[in-house]
């Protein structure tokens, strides 16, 4: 006769249900943790070295330049947790959100640029844009000032410049015109300035500086025909009209196709 099994054992043809729970919960965590490990193997991305880091900035940049944001948005967020203390790598990416028009992180972007590097001119220019089209004006005077006080920053027509442009938004039209002077001082070919100074005289009724103003603009650049026509424009209000004419034959002689040669045209018909 045989001897019947304990009731607390069992055979391995009929395991009791709780048993068989517990074998499927073991599988099913084995599972899972398989699934994690291959997910986890596929996405993670090894930490890139220096050189790496330089040349995939590199490429965002190119990207930027062509226009291609989105392309350089891509690029920028897959180095940046391997590039934390990088100012460069958070000054483009605060450039690209905002040509996307994204200028909360734009401005987060930008800040933090300036906190590792706080000898980063463009960055606080940039930092001073995005304030401004924030609306708040005395932050955006505040980075435009500490980029002028840089004394490595080479570049400082363009804070001079937006602070002209600001103080000029906020009808300050002195402060505006010392700032435009700046800019042109700052880089005396930089040909936006001296448009932007023509426009503080003229608020002004100076048309005799505005005048010299842009003649000094054409001689900094003899080929650049918004200055052409901001000359052309002047000596209209100067009664000078065979200078002015002179002025729109060459705007067309120099780029035909352009929105500047149609103006040019419009107002010789107007003046012959």
């Amino acid at each position: 006769m045989k001897r019947p099994f304990p009731r607390h054992c069992f055979t391995s043809a009929h395991p009791p249900q709780r048993d068989i729970i517990k074998v499927l919960l073991v599988f099913l965590v084995c599972l899972s943790a398989c699934a994690t490990a291959r997910n986890t193997s596929s996405t993670h991305q090894p930490a890139m070295s220096s050189e790496e880091i330089a040349i995939q900035l590199d490429l965002a940049e190119s990207y930027l330049r062509n226009g291609k944001n989105r392309l350089a948005l891509a690029k920028l967020l897959l180095i940046k947790d391997s590039a934390p203390h990088n100012s460069r790598l958070f000054f483009d990416l605060g450039h690209v959100y905002s040509l996307l028009g994204d200028f909360t992180k734009a401005k987060t972007n930008f800040e933090q640029a300036v906190s590792l590097q706080p000898e980063f001119g463009d960055a606080w220019n940039y930092l001073g844009q995005i304030h401004a089209s924030l609306k708040d004006y005395e932050a955006a005077r505040h980075a435009y000032t500490t980029a002028l006080h840089l004394p490595r920053y080479l570049r400082k027509e363009f804070p001079a410049y937006n602070m002209a442009d600001l103080a000029l938004t906020l009808g300050d039209l002195h402060q505006a015109e010392t700032y435009a002077r700046l800019a042109v001082e700052a880089n005396w070919r930089y040909i936006p300035a001296y448009l932007l100074l023509g426009k503080i005289l003229l608020l002004q009724d100076r048309i005799t500086d505005v005048q010299q103003c842009y003649e000094q603009a054409a001689e900094a650049d003899m080929n650049n025909t918004s200055i052409m026509l901001a000359l052309g424009e002047n000596l209209i209000r100067l009664n000078r009209l065979g200078e002015a004419c002179h002025w729109f034959r060459q705007i067309m002689k120099t780029a035909p196709s352009s929105e500047d040669a149609r103006m040019a045209s419009s107002y010789l018909k107007a003046i012959q």
